[in-house]
């Protein structure tokens, strides 16, 4: 999956995504570098929602993502800005 968008090192998207390696689950600010996350309403309550994260990459920065979904095997997405 690549980012079509013009090219723009400042990236704001809302994403349904687990960030690989990382355990999110309640009131997490903050992950890797420089990015936030925001929960919907209902997540500290385990409910899962989408979450906007706000970060900087060099272009070309490649990140593999896992969405975790509760009955469903792990999928991992390519994501290239």
């Amino acid at each position: 999956m690549v980012n079509d968008d013009p090219v723009d090192d400042n990236q704001d998207e809302t994403i349904l995504l687990f960030p690989e390696e990382e355990a999110w689950r309640t009131n997490v600010t903050q992950v890797r570098s420089g990015a936030t996350v925001i929960p919907e309403s209902g997540w500290d309550a385990g409910t899962p929602g989408e979450i906007t994260l706000g970060y900087v990459f060099p272009v070309g920065t490649t990140i593999v993502y896992t969405i975790v979904s509760t009955g469903y095997p792990d999928k991992e997405v390519t994501v290239t800005y």
